[in-house]
C-alpha cells in the first residue's frame, strides 16, 4: 500500500473555496474527469450531504491499463460541508476494479486558525494494488504508478481550484455591486471628502 499526504494553503477564504469546489470539473486543465454527476444530495442536522459518481480516464501506461483492462475508473465521493463548523470534507473511492486496485482519496477544507482569508486543505490518497499471483515487484510499480498519478492530478486540482475560486469571489463581488450600486459610490464619496 503506498500513501500520499499534502497539505495547501488557498488565499482565499473557506467559503469561497467550498463554493468553488462544486465548480471545478469539468475544466480544460483536467481532460482525464470526463462525468460529475450528484445522485444525491440532504440537507440534515444543517449540514450538506452529497454523493457523486466520478468518471475519469487516466493516463495510465499501456501496461497497467491491460492488467486493469481499461483506462476509465468510476468513483464514488460522499462530502459533508458544515456552513456553521466551516469545514468541508470529501471522500472517494473507485468502484470499479476493486477487486484488484483499492484507491481512497480524502480532502478537508477548513479556514486557517491564525488567518480566515485563507483556507488549508488537507489531502490524502492511498492506493493498494492485490492480484493473485502477481510478483511484488510489479504491484510496487503499478501501486508508484498510481500514487504519482494521484499527486499530478491533485497538483493540478489545487491549481483549477484556485482559478475558480477568483471568478467566484469576481462573481461575488459584481453581485454586490449590483444589489448595491451606490454603496461604492457612497463609500468613494465620503473617503474624499475628508
Amino acid at each position: 500500500m503506498r500513501w500520499l499526504k499534502e497539505d495547501h494553503i488557498f488565499r482565499h477564504p473557506w467559503r469561497a473555496v467550498s463554493t468553488a469546489s462544486w465548480l471545478k470539473y469539468p475544466h480544460s486543465k483536467s481532460p482525464h474527469v470526463k462525468n460529475v454527476d450528484v445522485v444525491s444530495r440532504e440537507l440534515r442536522d444543517g449540514k450538506l450531504y452529497t454523493r457523486r459518481i466520478i468518471t475519469c480516464q487516466n493516463p495510465l501506461p499501456d501496461w497497467m491499463a491491460r492488467m486493469l483492462g481499461s483506462k476509465d475508473t468510476v468513483l464514488c465521493e460522499d462530502s459533508v460541508v458544515d456552513p456553521v463548523g466551516k469545514r468541508m470534507i470529501l471522500s472517494s473511492r473507485n468502484v470499479t476494479n476493486e477487486s484488484v486496485v483499492v484507491a481512497k482519496e480524502r480532502c478537508e477544507y477548513f479556514p486557517h486558525p491564525e488567518d480566515h482569508s485563507q483556507t488549508i486543505l488537507s489531502h490524502g490518497s492511498s492506493v493498494e494494488i492485490s492480484m493473485s499471483g502477481m510478483m511484488k515487484r510489479l504491484t510496487d510499480k503499478a501501486e508508484g504508478v498510481c500514487v504519482e498519478m494521484f499527486s499530478k492530478n491533485a497538483s493540478r486540482g489545487r491549481a483549477i481550484l484556485d482559478e475558480v475560486c477568483h471568478k467566484v469571489r469576481m462573481e461575488i463581488d459584481h453581485l454586490g455591486e449590483i444589489a448595491h450600486p451606490h454603496h461604492g459610490q457612497h463609500a468613494h464619496a465620503s473617503a474624499t471628502s475628508t
